[in-house]
């Protein structure tokens, strides 16, 4: 479908192997690269802002490093009104976020960062999807807690995942909500010249 362009070079990142199995479907070459940064939110700052930053500063980390490729980065944050919902750090948080979202709709923002140090490329977008949950009893938010699925995932839940069951509707992509908007990543590689449709 899609080849890189000249000597383009992309450098997605992240380790997340669900961003890496999304980067998969369109074949591209693409090196893997966990960013080194403190995702600590700073004090007061917004959902959508804290993911929009970290997106930029993660791009920028791995980037120094690749001056002449085009790095890009994701962060994934779930949001009850300005609340954030970060990774849990053990079973009974996991538990308390799941019992709060229950029966209501929150907020999940994914931004998106493309980054050429050389090329002076610094882009940034961010999604707000709208995500439902069905009313969820605190017996089956411990027994999801319980099989360790929502313990390294933002909101202590995987929407691909077993925590499927718990959604009544979405608004947004539903690749936004699991981590990357592989359509818009891809219309913005494709403007910036760095990939060609591959006829």
């Amino acid at each position: 479908m899609f080849k890189v362009k000249g000597n383009n070079r992309i450098i997605l990142a992240s380790l997340s192997p669900r961003r890496r199995e999304m980067m998969g479907r369109v074949n591209l070459p693409v090196l893997f690269e966990a960013p080194d940064i403190d995702e600590t939110p700073l004090p007061n700052e917004h959902p959508r802002n804290m993911a929009s930053r970290l997106a930029l500063e993660k791009a920028a980390a791995v980037g120094e490093k690749w001056r002449d490729a085009f790095v890009i980065a994701c962060d994934t944050t779930v949001a009850l009104g300005e609340k954030n919902f970060s990774k849990p750090e053990s079973k009974d948080r996991a538990i308390d976020f799941l019992l709060k979202l229950s029966g209501k709709t929150h907020q999940v923002y994914t931004a998106h960062a493309i980054f050429c140090k050389a090329r002076g490329v610094k882009i940034e977008f961010c999604d707000e999807n709208l995500v439902t949950f069905a009313e969820i009893s605190k017996d089956l938010a411990k027994i999801y807690a319980d099989t360790g699925e929502p313990l390294d995932k933002s909101g202590a839940y995987a929407l691909q995942g077993k925590a499927s069951v718990f959604i009544k509707e979405i608004k947004g992509s539903c690749d936004s909500v699991i981590g990357m908007n592989l359509q818009k990543l891809i219309k913005s590689l494709l403007e910036l010249g760095v990939i060609e449709v591959d006829l």
